[in-house]
């Protein structure tokens, strides 16, 4: 897996793109993927989850509590693992807004949303072999390990 983190409108999108065509990867097997979106019989080699932060922020809407929230995002990004070891040709790239660098929201769910995600991203980044972080439009490495075959 490959986590990619930077700050809003900071060229995430436009970086990750730029990746799968330096990789090669042909636009019809890459997909845009979020846990709406079941991960059985795809025919993609590339999924992309995008602004993941905005997943966690719906979950702070709905009845679950924090560690609840936490454990659901874990358990997509284990499946997305062992989604991706299935088959050596597939790839799962992360995508998140870094909310750390901002003004602490005064709202209530905005903070706890804020905070959880911040949980979350950090499970993204130890359970990827790659973390790559984006500042207008520039990637830099924080983390590349030989992927687990």
């Amino acid at each position: 897996m490959h986590f990619i983190i930077g700050g809003a409108y900071n060229g995430k999108e436009q970086w990750v793109k730029d990746e799968l065509k330096r990789t090669k990867r042909p636009h019809e097997k890459v997909m845009e993927w979020s846990p709406e979106k079941s991960l059985k019989g795809l025919q993609h080699d590339v999924l992309v989850w995008f602004s993941m932060e905005d997943w966690v922020l719906h979950q702070c809407h709905g009845p679950l509590q924090d560690d609840e929230i936490v454990e659901a995002f874990k358990n997509w990004i284990d499946q997305l693992n062992l989604w991706e070891k299935k088959n050596q040709t597939r790839s799962v790239m992360l995508v998140g807004t870094d909310q750390s660098k901002g003004i602490v929201p005064l709202d209530h769910t905005m903070r706890r949303a804020r905070d959880l995600s911040g949980w979350c991203f950090q499970h993204s980044a130890q359970m990827s072999c790659r973390v790559t972080r984006v500042w207008y439009g520039i990637g830099e490495e924080l983390k590349q390990e030989e992927a687990e075959t």
